[in-house]
């Protein structure tokens, strides 16, 4: 009523419209303002990587320079890098290694698992 005085608002007509604003507990602010907050990270957490994944898709979607020889990859500097490093850095990827029927034969020809059956 003193603001409504203080104002010059009409003291009745203040109250009743003060009295249909909605009022919450403290605990419930606290609630709705970690909710939104929560919602608000999420958000800006889906974009980031969105933003991500849409810059690996231009990288790996892209021609990529690679040595016929030793399949090195030049990136975007000029310099040369073993295709592990380049695609762990530009995708996320995990690299491992092994090796194809073909190349183990040729590097290990003496060893019965490598060795090339006839059909």
């Amino acid at each position: 009523m003193k603001q409504a005085a203080e104002f010059g608002f009409d003291e009745t007509g203040y109250m009743q419209a003060f009295e249909k604003v909605p009022r919450f507990s403290r605990k419930n602010m606290k609630d709705i303002i970690a909710y939104y907050v929560g919602f608000s990270s999420l958000i800006a957490e889906l974009g980031f990587k969105n933003y991500q994944l849409g810059k690996q898709v231009d990288v790996l979607s892209g021609l990529v320079p690679i040595c016929s020889h030793c399949k090195k990859v030049r990136d975007d500097q000029g310099y040369w890098e073993h295709i592990e490093d380049y695609l762990t850095e530009h995708s996320g990827a995990v690299v491992s290694h092994g090796l194809c029927p073909d190349c183990a034969h040729e590097l290990y020809p003496n060893l019965e698992c490598t060795q090339k059956h006839k059909h």
